[in-house]
C-alpha cells in the first residue's frame, strides 16, 4: 500500500479555520441548501463512529 502524507481530519464546529473537515454553519437568514443538510447528516454519522471507538 502506497504511503500517502495527505490526511482527512474531521471536526465539530469548534474547530472552523483550522485545517479540519467541520460541518456547514447556517448563516444568518439563510437556512441550509439540502446537499448542505445532506453534507452535515454524513459528517454527524462518521464522527459518532470515531466517538464511539474513543469511548469503548
Amino acid at each position: 500500500m502506497p504511503k500517502t502524507d495527505s490526511v482527512t481530519a474531521l471536526g465539530d464546529g469548534a474547530y472552523i479555520n483550522t485545517g479540519l473537515v467541520v460541518p456547514h454553519r447556517r448563516q444568518p437568514g439563510r437556512p441550509l441548501l439540502a446537499g448542505e443538510e445532506e453534507y452535515n447528516a454524513e459528517h454527524r454519522r462518521v464522527r459518532a463512529h470515531v466517538e464511539h471507538a474513543f469511548a469503548g
